[in-house]
């Protein structure tokens, strides 16, 4: 085979085709963005894009950010958009679009954490049972990430290990609790994605 044939079958030099490609649009503007961060140590094969949050903090807002971007983007064949949102005392109601916008197409996902991410976060390391408040949610992460702050999740201890009890406590707390009306994160149904993919 000459050398002009051969190149027309070669992938471009730093370029690389992803099994799934999984982009965030977060509420927060630090945490998630540093958790999802970390993840794509964990499993290189995929791709995780997070369209870093800002100060419209609103589920509806994070659900227009996420619709521009499709408008503007289109999705790729392996692409899932995800809407990551804390309760923090939202109204059911708050919610309706994003459950609606979901249900449209299987690569509109929502993730939803109440009280806050940083449930889902203390899900890594324990059982998330008998949460209080947003207050106790923290008091207890700090007990597994001493020098957690929102700009510090500590890289070093979220690790798959941990991950996958996440993916378990999350499920477990999911089986029992509408995520609406109790301690509860949906997370897990993102993270199994990201950890089950090959």
């Amino acid at each position: 085979m000459n050398k002009s044939k051969k190149n027309q079958f070669s992938r471009p030099i730093g370029t690389r085709e992803y099994r799934k490609v999984f982009t965030i649009f977060p509420e927060g503007e630090k945490t998630e963005n540093d958790y999802f961060t970390i993840l794509k140590k964990i499993n290189d094969r995929v791709n995780i894009i997070v369209k870093k949050g800002d100060k419209k903090t609103e589920p509806n807002q994070i659900l227009k950010r996420a619709k521009k971007y499709i408008k503007e983007n289109g999705l790729n064949k392996n692409e899932q958009i995800w809407l990551i949102i804390d309760v923090d005392g939202r109204k059911k109601s708050a919610f309706q679009e994003c459950f609606e916008w979901e249900k449209i197409n299987i690569k509109h996902n929502l993730a939803i954490s109440n009280p806050k991410f940083e449930y889902w976060l203390l899900l890594h390391f324990e059982s998330g049972d008998d949460v209080k408040n947003t207050n106790d949610c923290v008091r207890r992460l700090l007990r597994h990430l001493p020098n957690y702050t929102k700009s510090n999740i500590g890289v070093k201890e979220i690790r798959r290990e941990n991950c996958k009890t996440a993916v378990h406590n999350g499920k477990r707390k999911h089986d029992t609790v509408e995520v609406l009306e109790g301690n509860c994160s949906t997370v897990y149904k993102l993270l199994n994605e990201i950890l089950e993919a090959n």
